[in-house]
């Protein structure tokens, strides 16, 4: 897996945060984590998608998307406005 250890290191390059490629990115291993083998998702104008049931999302892991600018809505799974 050399491809992907070098991308992890670039991406640990960066702190990840709510307004760049390194926070975007964390947002989706976060996910990944939850996925069992894929999830939705989507865009509308300035909003990001994911259709995953944040009830599914461990609290540390909500506190952490929170961090990263992602917020539920309802049970049809997470927002970010960019």
């Amino acid at each position: 897996m050399e491809g992907i250890d070098q991308v992890t290191a670039q991406i640990t390059q960066h702190e990840p945060t709510s307004h760049n490629w390194a926070g975007l990115i964390a947002a989706f291993v976060i996910f990944e984590k939850y996925g069992e083998g894929g999830f939705g998702t989507g865009a509308e104008h300035d909003v990001l998608y994911v259709y995953l049931n944040p009830e599914t999302v461990s609290r540390e892991d909500k506190a952490l998307l929170k961090d990263l600018g992602w917020d539920p809505n309802g049970n049809d799974g997470f927002v970010k406005n960019v």
